[in-house]
């Protein structure tokens, strides 16, 4: 991979005690056990703050250290870009609802120099030309280290 940095690529940590949320309408969606492969959250700014998508129904609990790649960062972008050139890094193309976001977390989760994230994390966007929804990104292997708090 040519000038590839795994270590270079900005990543935030979670660490015991934070708060994630959830706001899905099926109550069953939001027992961790029922989780798919990828499941989206919003950072822990917003908790008590209801967002254009209505209020948020799930509340979790960080139990132990997540580390999460930083995707508000365009240098961050463009590494993954080099590692993965499969997949479009545009902003704006990945949260317009399509596939994109879906298809770039599949490629994150499932890419072997990637294994030590527990997912990613967009909660400010460093860069002007990015924009996106605040979110947390959870895989299917980090969903230990997370409990659920209560439901609304």
């Amino acid at each position: 991979m040519e000038n590839f940095n795994l270590t270079e690529l900005t990543s935030r940590c979670y660490v015991r005690g934070d708060i994630i949320t959830s706001r899905k309408t099926d109550i069953t969606h939001l027992y961790i056990k029922n989780f798919k492969d990828i499941t989206w959250f919003r950072p822990r700014d917003y908790v008590q703050v209801p967002d254009s998508y209505g209020l948020f129904t799930g509340f979790y609990y960080v139990n132990s250290t997540l580390k999460l790649i930083d995707l508000g960062s365009t240098y961050t972008r463009s590494q993954l870009q080099l590692l993965m050139p499969e997949v479009s890094y545009d902003a704006d193309a990945q949260y317009e609802g399509g596939n994109s976001n879906l298809l770039l977390h599949t490629l994150i989760m499932t890419c072997p120099e990637l294994s030590d994230y527990d997912g990613t994390i967009i909660d400010s966007i460093a860069d002007e030309d990015l924009q996106g929804a605040e979110e947390v990104v959870l895989f299917r292997r980090s969903y230990t280290k997370i409990g659920l708090l209560h439901i609304k």
